[in-house]
């Protein structure tokens, strides 16, 4: 297969991305940096947006992650597309080891959010920086280097249609590291397709001949073999039947105790008792709501009672 096709990608009505820079951090699909679907659900304009009032609560990362500059810094980002505001005047720092959980209703921004402090998207206002690369000024070699050192699930699993699950799952080794044998990336891609549970008989399968549950643990075995630093996952939960769902929480706590850093978009309020070191509440393109999932729970705040679902 060729190694280092070139696939035009929409990232903003003006400019045009290298979707080749990203394969080592994402599933592909269509439309990457277009958050069309934050858009389309919420509706806002830039004059009509509304806008938190007020931060409830945001507290930094514990001290115990906070030995080594943060991972990834986010300082006043913001995003408008037309004359629609995604985010607005956004800040954060998230360190290594930790896991940081996001919630908030459809259309917040918390999913163009997660792609911008992934390199997916780029601010129209402030700056990210990920493994001290800042977006805004990094060089492509930068670019492609930061990428290779993390992965990102997304919430339809994004596996190339034409192209079976073992070579979805090669993908990422293949562009990073051209040089590798592939009697090498044969038994990488055998070990992780094993580990996150997938039958062997499926790996010459095409992904529309396999469930909603198997393409997902594919992607998982995608993101997860170039062993990467941070793990990002949109909805990684999300349709999955009980057995399949616990395989995935099994994976991302396997990571966690590995050392990795994870940020997680999630609807599952258990999960993020269970796995979260800190708990982010994003409302109308702003986080109102930042601390350890217990006080989170604790808020007396009808949206975040809401969300959270109590």
């Amino acid at each position: 297969m060729p190694r280092k096709k070139k696939t035009i990608i929409e990232q903003t009505p003006d400019e045009q991305t290298d979707i080749t820079q990203h394969i080592g951090i994402s599933d592909i699909q269509q439309n990457i940096t277009t958050p069309v679907d934050e858009l389309s659900e919420s509706g806002n304009t830039a004059d009509t947006i509304e806008r938190a009032t007020s931060v409830i609560i945001h507290e930094e990362a514990h001290k115990k992650f906070k030995t080594a500059p943060p991972l990834i810094s986010a300082r006043n980002i913001g995003f408008t597309y037309g004359t629609n505001t995604v985010l607005h005047n956004v800040s954060e720092e998230i360190y290594a080891h930790e896991t940081y959980i996001i919630m908030g209703a459809s259309g917040c921004g918390k999913s163009t959010f997660l792609k911008m402090i992934a390199g997916l998207t780029y601010p129209s206002e402030g700056e990210v920086t990920i493994h001290s690369v800042n977006l805004n000024t990094a060089k492509k070699h930068e670019l492609i280097n930061m990428h290779q050192r993390n992965s990102f699930i997304f919430q339809d699993s994004a596996l190339i249609a034409n192209m079976r699950i073992f070579d979805n799952v090669a993908l990422p080794l293949r562009y990073h590291f051209p040089d590798l044998p592939e009697s090498e990336i044969k038994i990488r891609v055998e070990s992780v397709l094993d580990r996150v549970g997938l039958n062997r008989n499926d790996y010459l399968h095409l992904p529309a001949q396999l469930s909603l549950g198997e393409r997902k643990l594919a992607a998982f075995a995608r993101g997860l073999i170039i062993h990467p630093e941070i793990l990002y996952c949109d909805e990684p939960l999300s349709s999955l039947d009980r057995r399949v769902a616990a395989r995935v929480l099994s994976l991302i706590k396997d990571f966690k105790k590995s050392g990795g850093t994870s940020i997680i978009i999630t609807h599952s309020l258990p999960m993020a008792l269970d796995i979260g070191d800190r708990l982010t509440i994003f409302k109308a393109g702003q986080i109102i709501a930042c601390a350890s999932p217990k006080k989170v729970v604790k808020l007396k705040n009808p949206y975040i009672q809401e969300i959270i679902g109590i």
